[in-house]
């Protein structure tokens, strides 16, 4: 079984990463004489080049092996302006940035960095994101000193004292310290434990039940942010303005973008995965710039080929074929490119780093008029040829075409990649989005808004990847796999031995009547 998630994996990330597997059955073999007391197998340990070693504690299912990649891969994100941190802290439970100048603080960015890879024994799905801002953006945060580290937590933000050391196992200690949560998912390991058994003593406990998406990086589920809405106002005791309306608008608006984008992203990923990856799309665009329809390719036909992980080139599919010869594009070229690397992009083709539209509701951060106009274009400014340099920027454009490493090609494999993960996690069926009513929100929230300081009795709030646990909400007399959208919601009280189950179509006020 693990051997099946392990190698599909494995044909997924092998430009990434190398992977071994180690047979350690043999009685009196080097393995077992090494590893005397392991418990259960199989075991999987990520090496980086550095010597950093991590163990892997979650389930042996493709899509979470998958997730715990993409951790590895990338366990930190750069944030250049507020908007980006508000976005990450909508679906994270809290989000951890480090303020610095990396070639001034070289040593306490590695510390820092090797922080974030540890801490995926804890958390290799990233419910907790690490960030980093340098330079001249730590102003736009209103950070002064520099190196700092700030944790944005759901209700406030907390200051990290030790300065002169940021080891893993001191800056990990005072994140576990200082974390708190309104809502949290939980996996248990699968065998006997007691994961679950604090939360029952510390009273009752609303379980939601609901697929857990994994494979795409940074996509949260609908009901968990749902849950997360719910929980901000339910623990909101002091009426915090801030909370209020960062649970009522600005993750109500990424609810709806997320929708939107996923809309988008499905009709822009049946084209890329319509074709072969070493095909240049710029040979099926036509004079005016718009991509022509290839006779022959089925667009609803979704086919990925794999490369043997042994035998041939780490990035085959960046390699020109022989006798393929591609136009070039000079107006586009630094389009191209640059949404990737100034981390915003309108929804045209040509700036296809990001899938769909991307709103921003009143909390966003406002820049300059310049800024705005920048992002109004679709293209940073700075990322614009002159008239005096296009002839450089086309040459550039031309060589960049062919370099398999080169940005061009780069952010051809990098969208390919995230259409791969979004056919899988379309196959999964965990792409679910759930309808509020309209017009109700105030009754909705008036309804919770501060209730665990008006009771003698706090509810935990706990969500359940339905498609690896459904034997607990079985255990608790409904299948939830038969559920509409395999989503489900229980209220348990194990001190009155008590189990309640909200019966009606999951959404933002059935919950709310149900936790009232």
């Amino acid at each position: 079984y693990a051997r099946q998630a392990y190698e599909a994996v494995a044909q997924l990330y092998h430009r990434e990463a190398h992977f071994v597997a180690i047979n350690c059955w043999q009685p009196g073999g080097e393995c077992r004489q090494r590893y005397t007391k392991v418990l259960s197998w199989p075991v999987l340990m990520a090496y980086q080049p550095n010597g950093f070693v991590i163990q892997y504690h979650q389930a042996w299912t493709a899509g979470a092996l998958s997730r715990f990649v993409q951790s590895l891969v990338a366990p930190l994100q750069r944030f250049v302006n507020p908007a980006d941190l508000m976005d990450r802290m909508t679906g994270k439970d809290a989000v951890i940035v480090a303020f610095l100048e990396v070639s001034n603080d070289s040593k306490l960015y590695h510390q820092y960095y090797q922080a974030a890879v540890k801490w995926l024994e804890k958390d290799p799905f990233q419910e907790v994101s690490f960030g980093v801002v340098t330079g001249e953006s730590c102003k736009l945060f209103g950070v002064e000193t520099q190196p700092s580290i700030r944790l944005y937590l759901w209700n406030e933000t907390i200051e990290y004292v030790g300065k002169e050391s940021w080891t893993p196992r001191e800056l990990n200690g005072w994140l576990v310290k200082h974390l708190q949560v309104v809502s949290m998912w939980i996996a248990p390991p699968g065998t006997k434990s007691s994961t679950i058994a604090p939360y029952f003593r510390q009273g009752p406990v609303l379980f939601l039940f609901n697929p857990r998406p994994l494979y795409a990086e940074g996509d949260s589920s609908d009901a968990y942010m749902m849950l997360r809405q719910l929980s901000m106002h339910y623990y909101n005791c002091a009426g915090d303005t801030w909370v209020q309306e960062m649970a009522r608008e600005y993750i109500a608006e990424q609810r709806l973008v997320a929708l939107e984008r996923y809309t988008h992203r499905k009709v822009q990923c049946g084209s890329i995965l319509g074709r072969h990856p070493s095909q240049d799309d710029d040979e099926g665009r036509g004079a005016d710039g718009r991509r022509r329809r290839r006779g022959g390719i089925d667009r609803s036909t979704v086919s990925v080929s794999f490369v043997n992980v042994l035998n041939s080139s780490k990035f085959a599919d960046g390699r020109k074929l022989a006798g393929h010869s591609g136009g070039s594009e000079p107006d586009s070229a630094y389009c191209d490119i640059a949404p990737a690397l100034a981390g915003r992009c309108q929804p045209t083709e040509s700036c296809g780093a990001r899938f769909g539209p991307e709103r921003k509701p009143s909390l966003r951060w406002s820049g300059t008029g310049q800024q705005q106009q920048e992002e109004e274009d679709g293209c940073p400014a700075r990322a614009r040829p002159t008239p005096e340099a296009s002839e450089v920027v086309t040459s550039s454009a031309i060589d960049s075409t062919h370099d398999y490493r080169g940005p061009k090609l780069l952010t051809k494999q990098y969208l390919r990649r995230q259409c791969e993960l979004f056919r899988l996690a379309e196959g999964d069926g965990t792409h679910l989005f759930y309808t509020e009513p309209e017009g109700e929100s105030d009754a909705i929230y008036a309804a919770v808004g501060g209730l665990s300081c008006k009771h003698n009795k706090t509810l935990t709030f706990l969500s359940m990847d339905s498609s690896l646990y459904h034997s607990f909400s079985e255990r608790l007399g409904i299948d939830v796999l038969q559920e509409p959208n395999r989503t489900v919601a229980f209220i348990v009280d194990a001190e009155n031995e008590s189990t309640y189950a909200l019966r009606s179509p999951i959404n933002l006020r059935t919950l709310a009547r149900f936790v009232h």
